[in-house]
């Protein structure tokens, strides 16, 4: 097939899906419109509307509220769909009543956990050595992608910064958060 026939083709197709849809929207809008109470002519037939779903007894007032919500409802399950669940063919179904109130004390306790700062992370690194170099001491990190040499104030990753070195390990302080964290040397 040549290219002009194609586009010729396609253009038509364009054409007659755009009719179509045009069309279609036209009649909606006529039926919107005749549904409406009007003075003059006769009117057509409402469309019936859907029945409202009711709660059974003993449903809580939500369940009950949201039954009574204008809308698609679902049906009442038949006697072979509840005895499949294991419900009795007349049982209204159990629902789970709303959980207790919170009370007072535990919702001051979620409160101040919110507010404490968060905790550090453990740091990705080992602590596998101490040296000395130039009179200041270094200690020697290392963790699976690579090993670091670093003196006191100085960072690790953007997050740690190293606070004292002395011979049983390093104190690192979590910039994000301010908090200190030791790490002792790792024993072989």
């Amino acid at each position: 097939m040549s290219a002009p026939l194609r586009s010729r083709l396609l253009m038509a197709a364009l054409a007659l899906s755009l009719a179509a849809t045009a069309w279609v929207a036209s009649r909606e809008e006529q039926e919107s419109i005749s549904d409406k109470p009007s003075s003059q002519g006769p009117s057509r037939p409402a469309l019936a509307k859907p029945a409202l779903h009711v709660a059974p007894a003993g449903w809580p007032a939500a369940l009950v509220l949201a039954a009574a919500h204008e809308g698609p409802a679902w049906a009442e399950p038949g006697a072979i769909a509840r005895q499949s669940w294991g419900l009795a063919a007349s049982a209204a179904p159990q629902i789970a009543e709303a959980a207790p109130p919170i009370n007072a004390r535990s919702a001051k306790a979620d409160i101040e956990a919110e507010q404490a700062p968060p905790a550090a992370p453990p740091v990705a690194y080992s602590l596998v050595g101490r040296m000395d170099e130039a009179g200041r001491p270094r200690i020697v990190l290392s963790n699976a992608q690579r090993t670091l040499v670093l003196g006191v104030g100085e960072v690790i990753d953007q997050q740690w910064r190293i606070v004292a070195i002395d011979p049983s390990g390093a104190q690192l302080l979590w910039l994000p958060g301010g908090q200190k964290q030791n790490l002792a040397f790792s024993s072989p």
